[in-house]
């Protein structure tokens, strides 16, 4: 138990806090900490509110900082930057330095490009993983965006994945295939062949939506294949239409398709995409 103990040097008292406990029947200090003579604890205890903040801020420092540690190992942004054509040398962030932050974002707390900035003020991202804010605006996310195409991001998501499976069990013969939509605000006029109107499982069946497939293996969950589609395609037409492209990535990933197991609900349920799997 801790106390306050006195001792005299040369003839002045000076102040310890203690912890004894009993070894081998006897009393021993374990732990002693030196406070000083009387003056100076008086000293601290009247100057404690001087030092006390007279307001606190707190950021967002946990999760940012967990990404960005799950990240060391599989660096999202040496993998987009050894895809995407070369540009001439520009300060600020690169193409993949872009895409990792914006990942970190639509993990924590999804906002739009225009928000990042002002999110990104509320967060320690200077002490993780330092990045000039003002390089963090919509039209420096565009012009990198319209340099990644099809075939960027297909093989930027296939070496991702490949990657992310090094860092878990893997048992590679149950996967799980589902879909999903997600809402968007925009406008009817703009043309799109993704934004489609459809049944939205949001309930924002007047949005343009985007479909989102997606494929993970059933005891790590980690994502093996996904695909956008038509926000109006019906899920059970995706299946029919994508089936062999995700056997194929099955089978990229050492998987032979005869020997894997491949769930998905009542959504895919239809005799053609039946017949084809049998």
């Amino acid at each position: 138990m801790a106390h306050l103990h006195k001792k005299i040097k040369k003839g002045k008292a000076y102040y310890y806090i203690r912890e004894t406990q009993r070894i081998d029947g006897k009393p021993k200090v374990v732990n002693q900490i030196y406070l000083g003579s009387a003056n100076k604890i008086l000293s601290v205890f009247l100057e404690r509110e001087k030092r006390v903040p007279r307001k606190f801020s707190s950021k967002e420092f946990g999760s940012v900082f967990a990404l960005t540690e799950i990240d060391r190992g599989i660096d999202l942004a040496r993998i987009v930057d050894e895809i995407v054509p070369k540009k001439r040398k520009t300060p600020g962030p690169s193409c993949g330095d872009l895409m990792l932050y914006a990942v970190i974002n639509r993990a924590i707390s999804p906002r739009s490009k225009r928000q990042l900035k002002k999110w990104y003020e509320r967060t320690d991202i200077q002490n993780i993983r330092p990045v000039k804010l003002d390089a963090l605006n919509p039209q420096n996310f565009w012009n990198h965006w319209d340099r990644i195409g099809e075939r960027e991001l297909e093989e930027i998501a296939e070496r991702f994945f490949q990657k992310i499976r090094e860092f878990s069990h893997f048992e590679g013969k149950h996967f799980l295939f589902d879909t999903t939509n997600f809402y968007t605000y925009m406008d009817s006029r703009t043309p799109s062949e993704l934004t489609k109107r459809g049944h939205n499982k949001s309930g924002k069946h007047h949005l343009r939506q985007v479909g989102l497939a997606l494929v993970t293996e059933r005891s790590s969950g980690l994502p093996v294949y996904y695909r956008l589609y038509p926000g109006n395609q019906h899920d059970s037409r995706f299946f029919n239409l994508h089936i062999e492209e995700i056997l194929k990535r099955l089978k990229k990933l050492g998987q032979e398709p005869g020997e894997v197991t491949l769930i998905f609900d009542k959504g895919m349920n239809s005799e053609e995409n039946i017949t084809r799997i049998d």
